[in-house]
């Protein structure tokens, strides 16, 4: 008997920490899956391929949005044994150059972009990655400041434990 065919709303379980990048592995008591469908899974790896979520918003921020877009940047993270912060200089550095790798994504797959974010703002997108695609937890403290044709944007995120 023939298998069935796989279809783009098949449900399939996505690793937003991806598990080749994880050392510990129980990933259901960390809440590190998410249930989503194949063509957005799928999309989703075309992109991003096995990228951190906080290696996803440094793209964001540093490769992806115009230069000067983002006027102010604390981020603070924290999976497993590691924890990584990056503040935003007068100096526009990357804190890592195996980001570079992945410099030209944004503009090599337009279809998979749309069918993640469509025309949601860089901020938007950040915002997802943080709130959706990322494991409670996973970022601590986000602050971003952004400015588009004279509007000023703004998002925070504070991770507040439950005791």
């Amino acid at each position: 008997m023939a298998s069935k065919a796989a279809t783009p709303t098949q449900k399939t379980r996505h690793h937003m920490v991806p598990s080749s990048r994880c050392i510990i592995n129980d990933e259901h008591r960390r809440g590190n899956i998410r249930i989503v469908p194949r063509e957005i899974h799928e999309a989703w790896h075309t992109i991003f391929h096995n990228m951190t979520p906080y290696e996803i918003v440094l793209c964001i921020i540093l490769l992806w949005a115009p230069i000067g877009f983002f006027r102010k940047v604390k981020l603070h993270a924290t999976w497993e044994f590691s924890e990584y912060k990056y503040t935003l200089g007068r100096k526009h550095k990357l804190p890592s150059r195996s980001i570079l790798v992945y410099e030209e994504q944004y503009n090599k797959y337009p279809a998979e972009w749309r069918i993640l974010f469509d025309h949601k703002t860089f901020l938007d997108i950040i915002a997802e990655v943080v709130e959706y695609w990322s494991p409670k937890g996973y970022f601590i403290d986000v602050e971003l400041h952004a400015r588009d044709n004279s509007e000023n944007f703004y998002y925070e995120y504070h991770h507040e434990e439950k005791l």
